[in-house]
């Protein structure tokens, strides 16, 4: 099973067997940005029609990210947002807080 079905699995599930996918984000988080951005465009793609992993989502990677990141990936996120309706989404009605 890849990172993100996982990551969805443990989201939908809370099956401790999957909680190996919340480590691996955390880690790249910290150390690799750009494979964390990844993991965030594809889960958003496999999750939209499931509210509540969708919602995890946005309250937990993405926002994770854009308060790590945000400033380096400032331009990457505004393009994103123009381009995609999924990710305003994600941005807007399931919340992501400013941390």
């Amino acid at each position: 099973m890849n990172l993100v079905d996982a990551w969805i699995a443990y989201q939908e599930t809370g099956n401790e067997q999957y909680w190996w996918a919340i480590d691996r984000i955390d880690e790249l988080m910290e150390n690799a940005p750009e494979a964390c951005w990844e993991f965030i465009l594809e889960a958003m793609d496999k999750s939209f029609e499931k509210d509540k992993v969708f919602a995890c989502l946005a309250a937990g990677p993405l926002e994770n990210f854009i308060h790590q990141w945000g400033e380096e990936y400032l331009e990457v996120i505004y393009l994103k947002t123009r381009q995609d309706p999924k990710f305003n989404q994600l941005l807007g009605e399931y919340g992501v807080w400013k941390n």
